[in-house]
């Protein structure tokens, strides 16, 4: 290029221009940087929970299966003794694992539906607690419910005012012992066993207190934990007076008796022989 004469002018760059292209580069990689650490960090976690996973299901073992109250290996069907955790027929471990059924101390909520109708049935003929009922309050026919207690009805006591006394059945809890108001009775736990244990202990720790001081038990206490400590499971059908009476099935004949009492009654009273919807 020719030579025009005039003084060259050394090229200034723009202020800052290349620090800020360091910047953005370095930030580019740090960006770059953080990405794979994302990457590969989310591989390993996915990597551990499969590896977590797949001990679980190699360790989990079958549940024991139940037919009517009795305990089958789920590998060879054999039965199994209570709470075992491996079959003897088969040599196989297993999980132990309680159940449910449905509970047959109680009433359930179409029995229930049909003692309240009977009941109105009754009273819109215009008597007022039939003589025939004497043994049971007009509370026990109108609020029964499902769950409840068949003895008391869920008032926690029986009688009418005037005359009542202490429901010996649910010891005052108003909510069937047998499910625990639930419907429903638990098998097989083994909670429920040791606290059993735990109540006879508790017994004979009382009769021999009585023994050494002279002074006498406080059975309804007594009797008040026994129903606490199993109530909602299958121990409950343990329970009994001192008359050797089970409780649970003194309650439910009760529910029988108020049931055809009611029922009679009714149909003698209602036109079509029917007792009467009291929706």
């Amino acid at each position: 290029m020719a030579d025009t004469g005039r003084p060259r002018v050394p090229r200034v760059e723009a202020k800052g221009s290349r620090k800020a292209e360091a910047k953005a580069e370095a930030k580019g990689e740090a960006l770059y940087c953080a990405v794979r650490i994302m990457k590969w960090t989310f591989f390993a976690g996915a990597c551990v929970v499969s590896l977590i996973t797949l001990g679980i299901l190699a360790v989990d073992e079958r549940d024991v299966v139940w037919e009517e109250r009795t305990p089958l290996c789920p590998h060879c069907r054999a039965e199994l003794s209570y709470y075992s955790l491996a079959c003897r027929q088969c040599s196989r471990t297993l999980d132990w694992t309680p159940t449910q059924e449905p509970c047959v101390w109680c009433v359930d909520r179409e029995t229930a539906r049909v003692m309240r109708d009977a009941y109105l049935t009754v009273r819109a003929a215009g008597e007022a607690h039939p003589e025939r009922l004497a043994s049971w309050s007009p509370a026990y026919f109108r609020e029964m419910e499902a769950g409840a207690c068949a003895h008391c009805g869920g008032q926690g006591f029986i009688g009418v005012a005037g005359d009542r006394k202490f429901c010996e059945v649910c010891r005052d809890r108003k909510d069937c012992v047998g499910c625990d108001g639930s419907r429903a009775a638990t098998i097989g736990d083994e909670r429920a066993r040791r606290r059993m244990m735990r109540r006879r202990h508790a017994w004979s720790e009382a009769s021999r207190r009585a023994e050494l001081t002279g002074q006498p038990i406080n059975e309804r206490a007594l009797r008040n934990d026994d129903a606490l400590a199993v109530a909602g499971h299958v121990e409950a059908e343990t329970l009994a007076g001192p008359d050797g009476r089970v409780y649970l099935a003194v309650g439910l004949e009760r529910a029988r008796q108020a049931l055809e009492a009611v029922l009679e009654l009714a149909a003698a009273r209602a036109p079509d022989g029917k007792p009467a919807s009291g929706e």
